[in-house]
């Protein structure tokens, strides 16, 4: 004849309930808190090429970026700054970095992947642009890096010279709370 289980004594409830409150306790103090961060590095073509980051990439937050607009002045020439966001600042497409781009290109070298391309808007200036950071949890911790990139060519009474890719320092930041 099948035995039938008694239920759970009251000590035996309590064992449980203690384990399971335990396990909740580590968990919560096994989950590491992550300052938000954000800190430059290299060497750029400063001030031709500014990037100053306002503010710390922090969840559910924002951080801005602030370098020259994208304009043309017609005879005098025109420039294009574009953001770009990567995930390494070690390699790239399967070299290294920061990697130094020939002539034409006479400052500063790519120090960042550019996974993600951002084109900053118009402006005859410096413009800012604002990344949202989700609330999501499970981006605390993610380490990303920027740089930003001027394509830039000079006109005059000759007409326009060589294009030159002109980049600034490369920014490297850390989403925390």
């Amino acid at each position: 004849m099948p035995s039938l289980a008694l239920p759970p004594t009251k000590d035996e409830i309590m064992r449980s309930l203690h384990l399971s409150l335990l396990a909740a306790v580590l968990f919560v103090h096994s989950a590491p808190a992550q300052s938000a961060s954000y800190a430059y590095f290299g060497t750029g073509c400063s001030p031709t090429v500014p990037m100053t980051v306002t503010g710390v990439p922090t969840l559910g937050g924002s951080f801005s970026l602030e370098t020259y607009g994208t304009y043309s002045s017609g005879f005098f020439g025109w420039s294009n700054s574009t953001l770009l966001l990567g995930f390494s600042n070690q390699t790239w497409a399967g070299g290294a970095l920061p990697f130094a781009f020939p002539t034409p290109s006479p400052c500063g070298s790519l120090l960042v992947s550019p996974d993600i391309l951002v084109g900053a808007p118009a402006g005859n200036g410096l413009v800012s642009v604002a990344f949202a950071v989700p609330n999501d949890a499970s981006l605390l911790g993610v380490t990303f890096y920027q740089q930003v990139a001027r394509l830039f060519v000079s006109c005059g009474k000759m007409g326009c010279g060589s294009p030159n890719v002109w980049f600034s320092v490369g920014g490297e930041g850390v989403i925390g709370t």
